[in-house]
């Protein structure tokens, strides 16, 4: 039966499964609901030059493509205030409860959060991880589609923006200090 908005118990099983093995997530049967089920995401902004293959691979198919701010204000009419804001603090609950520090598979919680990077509270957390990812040979790939989403989406004046974009420098300082041999 069609209905006009999901649920947070739905938004919550994907989080779970997007944390925890990507069994139905990735899945090519669930594709089409797994995709319906990301309609609580506001749309991401287009990416320069996106490698091939990139949004199935991290993103689990979200299409990429310009802002549109009439998909943003339908998204915002589909879910009630309090309903959105429910996911979105729920998302935040789950990204900081999965920190690569207690999370076995960090693979898992990059490629979550280059899904969810069009949420300006979770490009903070995911910035604080990001020298860290890319200076680990098995997460320099995903950490590098993270960075160029991270600053597709980093445009605002907030605290946790500015906050975001001084983790991207600080790590840019440290980089260049290192002595090469």
């Amino acid at each position: 039966k069609d209905i006009e908005n999901w649920d947070l118990p739905f938004v919550q099983c994907y989080m779970e499964d997007a944390f925890n093995g990507r069994v139905w997530v990735d899945s090519d049967a669930s594709r089409l609901f797994v995709l319906n089920i990301l309609t609580f995401l506001p749309k991401p902004h287009a990416i320069a030059n996106p490698t091939p293959g990139a949004i199935a691979r991290l993103g689990a198919g979200i299409a990429e493509g310009p802002h549109s701010a009439v998909m943003d204000e339908y998204i915002r009419k589909r879910w009630k205030d309090e309903d959105y804001t429910k996911i979105i603090n729920f998302v935040v609950q789950m990204l900081t409860y999965h920190e690569p520090k207690r999370n076995e598979n960090p693979i898992f919680f990059v490629r979550t959060l280059c899904t969810v990077v069009a949420i300006r509270d979770t490009r903070k957390i995911g910035s604080v991880y990001l020298e860290e990812w890319l200076s680990d040979l098995t997460l320099l790939r995903y950490g590098k589609e993270y960075l160029r989403r991270l600053c597709a989406e980093t445009f605002e004046d907030s605290e946790d923006e500015i906050q975001t974009v001084k983790n991207i420098i600080k790590m840019k300082v440290k980089s260049q200090q290192m002595p090469f041999y």
